[in-house]
């Protein structure tokens, strides 16, 4: 009967039907009995063996269908001058929005915290955070700039040290501190409905309402003194309106900026910033892109009309690729 099963099955894995295998059994002398039998193991074994491959694939695809998602934080200090100047960067392996509220303090060597800032953050990929701390009043030693926020349950922290000179501290009085440039790259985020400013190095940018121009008709506006919010027109999409700003920022960057600032969803805003950057030729509209690989793709791109932008640039090796584009550039137009 083994041999049978045996043949039975190796006919069944070839692809012949039951009523063809049947009947050359029945020429050969088998019982129906035998015949039978033969069938139900042939398919218990070959039931078994599909019931392990399914299992298998199961444990194979099910990870990939349910990765979690993680988000990384990284702490980096540039500098230490009239002010400790640092980033705090977060990293996210999705690619939908994640908000984040983060604390960020410099903490002495007894363990003391010195000084504290806290911000939230909405990004989608990596963003990256400038901040800074007046040095003004700080003993000389050992210090530690520690960044922490919490994402779904889990805690996120990373820290870095800082070490404060004798030599790098501004004196009280010192007519230095007047040209200390507290927010290099500006804080104008060209909104036409947010009070920008620069506060303790970091840039602060506050919605105020009414406005006319944040696509809200509010209860002291109406269509004649603000037909840009309350005047009924069809809704443009996201792509529509980048490609209504590039049109508009050939004659007025400013215009097309000011439209840019309307988009909500980051990868279409930076894209929209970023052409404006391009047709201006200036680097001061890639300052409002969010997302770090496309802001330093924007300074990049513009370093032969404005060299110096590749020092803000983050990322070491796109920085490295623009002072080099920028030096052949320079040598090509001599």
């Amino acid at each position: 009967m083994v041999s049978v099963r045996a043949y039975v099955r190796s006919l069944l894995k070839q692809g012949y039907s039951e009523g063809a295998i049947r009947q050359v059994l029945v020429r050969s002398g088998y019982s129906d009995r035998d015949i039978a039998l033969a069938f139900r193991r042939s398919y218990l074994f070959v039931f078994v063996i599909a019931a392990v491959l399914v299992v298998i694939a199961v444990l194979l695809i099910f990870p990939l269908m349910f990765k979690p998602e993680v988000v990384e934080v990284k702490a980096f200090v540039s500098g230490v001058s009239g002010e400790v100047v640092g980033s705090v960067r977060f990293d996210s392996s999705s690619d939908r929005r994640v908000s984040l509220k983060a604390n960020v303090v410099l903490i002495d060597s007894s363990g003391s915290v010195v000084v504290s800032k806290q911000f939230v953050e909405q990004f989608i990929g990596s963003v990256v955070i400038p901040v800074s701390f007046s040095a003004k009043g700080l003993s000389p030693g050992r210090y530690s700039l520690e960044v922490s926020s919490f994402f779904k349950g889990k805690r996120l922290s990373d820290s870095v040290d800082v070490v404060v000179e004798s030599v790098g501290l501004l004196p009280d009085v010192s007519p230095v501190v007047s040209f200390v440039q507290e927010c290099p790259s500006g804080c104008n985020d060209f909104n036409a409905c947010t009070s920008d400013s620069c506060v303790d190095g970091g840039c602060v940018n506050v919605l105020f309402s009414p406005c006319c121009g944040n696509r809200e008709c509010e209860s002291s506006e109406n269509p004649a003194s603000c037909p840009g919010d309350c005047v009924v027109r069809p809704r443009k999409t996201y792509a529509e309106v980048v490609d209504e700003a590039k049109a508009v920022a050939v004659a007025d960057p400013e215009e097309g900026s000011r439209m840019c600032a309307s988009i909500l969803v980051v990868p279409q805003l930076d894209l929209c910033f970023s052409e404006i950057a391009k047709i201006s030729r200036n680097s001061g509209y890639c300052a409002a892109i969010r997302t770090v690989v496309v802001r330093d793709s924007c300074y990049a791109g513009l370093a032969q009309f404005s060299p110096g932008d590749c020092d803000k640039i983050f990322d070491e090796y796109v920085r490295t690729a623009c002072y080099t584009f920028s030096a052949n550039s320079v040598q090509l137009s001599g």
